[in-house]
């Protein structure tokens, strides 16, 4: 799959000014800086085991998305967020993730915990490592590192648990091995690129 749909607009260009430049190897050009959330499972302590639960996650400048809904006090969502943003898109500090997890009554959905955390570059020192956020709350401030995951594990949220892992990549970051050219040169036209484009 292309590194992110959204970037589409932005993966074909025309010229062959473009030959000259990075963008002449379009499969490997974004221009997004991306949030990638797993949201694995949670503890919810005060629901019946007959309920639904769901979690809406939002992210400043990137939109809002709903994962799917789980039954009983363990829900296991394994639900996959990606948000992805063209303004600053090479940093994310400043970026506020906004996590609500709502009981799905059939009445009136009932909001279980719900805050705004935010995060910072791990290279400028800001913010804390993940393995250290034992709460989430609204002075949250966790340290990322391009392309690597932070892990929050059994963290804090109202009366209930979450286990997410949080992982930013920024639009200059390397792709993993698994997704470079086999044969070198940027827009060498090889099967790997053909395959890597389309699948």
């Amino acid at each position: 799959m292309i590194r992110s749909w959204g970037s589409m607009p932005m993966l074909f260009g025309a010229g062959n000014h473009l030959m000259t430049t990075a963008a002449s190897h379009y499969i490997y050009t974004r221009r997004e800086g991306c949030l990638h959330v797993e949201l694995i499972k949670a503890s919810c302590a005060t629901v019946a085991e007959s309920d639904d639960t769901f979690v809406r996650l939002s992210l400043t400048g990137a939109g809002a998305l709903t994962g799917s809904k789980k039954r009983g006090k363990e829900p296991e969502y394994n639900d996959i967020f990606q948000f992805a943003w063209e303004e600053g898109a090479e940093e994310v500090k400043g970026r506020a993730l906004t996590i609500k997890i709502v009981d799905d009554n059939m009445v009136i959905d009932q909001t279980l915990g719900e805050t705004t955390i935010r995060f910072a570059s791990k290279a400028e020192g800001g913010g804390e490592p993940a393995a250290a956020v034992t709460e989430l709350g609204e002075n949250t401030v966790v340290a990322l590192e391009p392309g690597a995951w932070a892990h929050l594990q059994g963290v804090k949220l109202g009366n209930t648990l979450l286990w997410l892992n949080v992982r930013w990549t920024p639009p200059d970051a390397p792709l993993p091995p698994t997704f470079q050219c086999g044969e070198g040169g940027p827009g060498c036209g090889c099967e790997h690129c053909f395959l890597y484009l389309f699948s």
